[in-house]
């Protein structure tokens, strides 16, 4: 098993796209509703995600992003409508097909800088839930998100193809490259002082 997740991973760096400078986020991977993409953001981290196309509505985006230096996994939902307060909390229910799989009453929400984005509310998956999370995602027909104290109508989103994003997502998470410092956790005193190179 460790061989056919290695060999996954090894797969998807080299379909990823070679990225050199902020703001070089590539589709690399499409299969049904959903777009894999990788590269360097507009702050400058790299970024691995994936996002929903629907042919009848391009008003909103459902997004699932890694981002390494962090090392977190976020779900993100731009609506070009909304326009939310930085920081607002927002209430959501998320599940897959019938069941209820997790409720927030924090989710974030936010006014986009790019104006084309509208708002977004975005919430980070649980380090130990991550697997659970994936799993589902590409075993299900829909995933749904329901606003409970807004005016906001359920979102219902296809899976057609979500197994193979999450599997490619998975496999472009291991691949990333993680942040690196210059510095060790070793005190100021054990260093030199005023040493030329």
């Amino acid at each position: 098993m460790r061989k056919l997740l290695f060999a996954i991973a090894i797969a998807a760096a080299a379909t990823l796209p070679t990225v050199a400078s902020a703001g070089t986020v590539k589709p690399y991977n499409h299969s049904g509703y959903w777009t894999n993409y990788a590269g360097i953001a507009d702050d400058g981290g790299y970024v691995c995600g994936m996002t929903a196309y629907s042919p009848t509505d391009t008003t909103r985006q459902v997004h699932v992003k890694y981002i390494p230096k962090d090392k977190v996994l976020l779900v993100q939902l731009f609506k070009n409508s909304w326009r939310i307060p930085d920081g607002t909390d927002v209430a959501i229910d998320l599940g897959f097909d019938k069941d209820l799989w997790a409720s927030l009453d924090a989710a974030k929400g936010y006014t986009a800088q790019n104006a084309k984005l509208g708002g977004f509310v975005e919430f980070p998956i649980r380090p130990d839930s991550v697997s659970d999370f994936l799993g589902l995602f590409g075993e299900a027909d829909e995933m749904w998100v329901r606003f409970p104290n807004g005016n906001e109508t359920p979102w219902i989103t296809k899976m057609v193809g979500s197994r193979d994003a999450a599997k490619s997502l998975t496999a472009c998470m291991a691949a990333a490259p993680q942040a690196t410092q210059p510095f060790g956790k070793a005190p100021a005193s054990q260093r030199g002082n005023g040493v030329s190179l």
